[in-house]
């Protein structure tokens, strides 16, 4: 989960024009560094001190951290000050995490010859957004090779600090490689001939398991964009993570299916039509051919009247969930009326916005008679009507705009309300197929929004505007349309700071 949340929105500002470090040099409006670079990055720079101390050092070093600043105005020079000094490891070169921008590529590759397998490792650093050039990382790998019956050869941390280096290993035969086990570093790794299907089946690391899956799926779907047809060993594979004996709670997430931003992030220029398009493809295919599996499990852990928190219980929600949401793609009249009952009978809230969610996206009718329940029903709770504005404005279902414009009129709505602010029109803004229209309206409605906000709240504008950061991958025609709100925005007289710096970094002015 944590990774997926790194992905899905740090990732995604260090390759904008807003990516900065986790310390950053210089700002306009301090509350625009409220940001997933300076949280989710920065602690995942502290996990990487974790993995690199170890344990019993990692403690010792927060001992002396307290014992030294306890009451005082700290830095995080202060807290890198203890980990040196209960360790006595350097880490100087380890301290650009906090000075440099953007996500370093580790590219890999490998060779085996006689009894020597060689992992060589190249570190791709990105400029800075100024055009300057940064310098090699220093970085934890946990990695694992494996023979090919899926025995387990060795497994190590390996310290990378070069910009190209090579590990030397003696082994008889050629070794599968499992690599940045445990999401070691927060880096991207690209690894051509990394075997994701063998992986899928023996790696015994649960998130380089994952990661093996979502490759894969990764790669199937670029092969759908291609023009390809589906890849049936993917099919294959998947059918055989459905009848693994796993937790279910990770079983759930090792299911799912990469999201869109995970696939437009690879494109180089990004059009949002053929990436829906190519996911929507597999998801019908896998609800087709594994129907009768995914019923199976669907009925094995459908438990309407069980509200319990154990761990066990939260699993068979999570999967059972995921596994109708599957086979809803296929817009199947009975597996729609399972969701109508499941929303009708379940005493849970995540079942019942689950099944709320799955009627929504697939059928207008069924929607509107469920819809028009949860709302009588909690219309006076505003922290549950988040959920109920959330889903509305994520929907797939054709005029998703048109009914976030009249919701905002809507008795539960208010626009001094943050979380509602960004639960209807900050969910939009990340709803791509609508938001991303080749008529131009879904930016012409948000840049009116970030005016309109902007007067109100300058903060919740500003995060508004990072719906815009993907401005420079965009292909020609999307280019252009949000060009021209961006301008608009950024020529607005009285423009808060917070909004004028991002828009303005956006546009490079």
């Amino acid at each position: 989960d944590d990774v997926k949340s790194l992905r899905e929105r740090q990732f995604v500002e260090d390759a904008s024009p807003t990516a900065h470090p986790i310390q950053p040099d210089s700002y306009i409006a301090i509350n625009n560094f409220y940001t997933a670079t300076v949280y989710e990055k920065g602690a995942e720079v502290i996990r990487m001190l974790y993995t690199l101390l170890g344990c019993e050092k990692f403690r010792a070093a927060t001992d002396l951290y307290f014992a030294t600043f306890d009451g005082q105005a700290v830095r995080t020079d202060d807290f890198l000050w203890s980990m040196r000094e209960a360790s006595g490891l350097d880490l100087s070169q380890f301290e650009r995490w906090y000075h440099q921008s953007g996500t370093p590529t580790l590219v890999v590759e490998q060779s085996h010859e006689a009894s020597e397998y060689k992992l060589t490792l190249t570190q791709k650093v990105p400029d800075a957004v100024d055009g300057s050039k940064q310098m090699p990382y220093y970085f934890p790998l946990k990695i694992a090779l494996y023979n090919q019956e899926g025995s387990e050869l060795l497994e190590e941390t390996l310290i990378v600090s070069q910009e190209s280096e090579t590990f030397v290993f003696t082994c008889q035969e050629k070794p599968i490689l499992s690599i940045n086990r445990d999401f070691s570093a927060p880096i991207k790794v690209e690894f051509s001939a990394c075997e994701n299907l063998f992986l899928m089946k023996h790696d015994t690391n649960a998130f380089s398991r994952y990661e093996a899956a979502q490759n894969y799926a990764i790669a199937t779907i670029e092969r759908l964009m291609a023009g390809k047809g589906v890849d049936s060993a993917f099919v294959d594979a998947y059918g055989y993570l459905l009848g693994l004996d796993l937790d279910l709670s990770y079983k759930a997430l090792l299911l799912e299916l990469p999201n869109i931003t995970t696939l437009m992030q690879r494109q180089e220029v990004v059009d949002f039509e053929p990436i829906y398009a190519a996911k929507e493809a597999l998801e019908l295919e896998l609800a087709t051919v594994h129907k009768a599996k995914l019923l199976e499990l669907y009925n094995a852990f459908h438990m309407p009247s069980d509200d319990s928190l154990s761990a066990e219980s939260m699993g068979k929600r999570a999967l059972k969930n995921g596994v109708l949401k599957l086979l809803s793609t296929s817009k199947d009249e009975a597996v729609l009326q399972m969701a109508k009952e499941q929303y009708e009978n379940s005493i849970t809230m995540t079942d019942r916005i689950a099944a709320l969610d799955i009627l929504e996206n697939n059928s207008a009718s069924l929607s509107a008679t469920a819809l028009a329940d949860f709302y009588a029903r909690y219309k006076n709770d505003t922290l549950v009507m988040n959920k109920y504005f959330a889903i509305l404005a994520a929907s797939s279902r054709e005029g998703v705009l048109d009914r976030v414009m009249a919701l905002q009129n809507d008795p539960a709505y208010s626009e001094v309300v943050p979380n509602l602010v960004r639960s209807l029109i900050g969910v939009f803004a990340r709803n791509y197929k609508y938001f991303h229209a080749k008529d131009g309206l879904g930016y012409k409605f948000i840049a009116q929004k970030v005016l309109d906000i902007d007067k109100i709240n300058p903060q919740i504008a500003s995060g508004l505007c990072s719906a815009f950061k993907i401005y420079e991958k965009l292909n020609r025609t999307n280019k252009d349309l949000m060009r021209t709100e961006l301008e608009c925005i950024v020529s607005t007289h009285s423009l808060s700071k917070n909004v004028y710096e991002i828009v303005s970094k956006i546009l490079k002015k």
